[in-house]
């Protein structure tokens, strides 16, 4: 596995990063989003990290856009984010 952060130094692209809460507060996917986002916050990149920890989201959520609420919010933010920083 490519983790990013480790090679992250003085700059990066604006990053959106999207997090299921598989696994918890302690879960792999929003364990790795929150240290990416921190990685990003400290250098001044544009980010945004989506999460949803009230809910219970399978990795892969963002499959059923259209269908449920979450997955459409995730993506209307993906949009957003893509529309003010590409």
């Amino acid at each position: 596995m490519i983790n990013a952060k480790k090679y992250i130094r003085d700059s990066y692209i604006p990053g959106w990063i999207n997090a299921s809460n598989e696994g918890g507060e302690n879960g792999f996917f929003i364990k790795e989003g929150r240290d990416l986002k921190n990685v990003l916050d400290r250098i001044h990149v544009p980010n945004d990290l989506v999460y949803f920890p009230e809910e219970n989201l399978p990795h892969g959520y963002m499959d059923n856009v259209g269908k449920e609420s979450h997955a459409d919010e995730a993506f209307n933010r993906m949009m957003s984010f893509i529309n003010q920083h590409i």
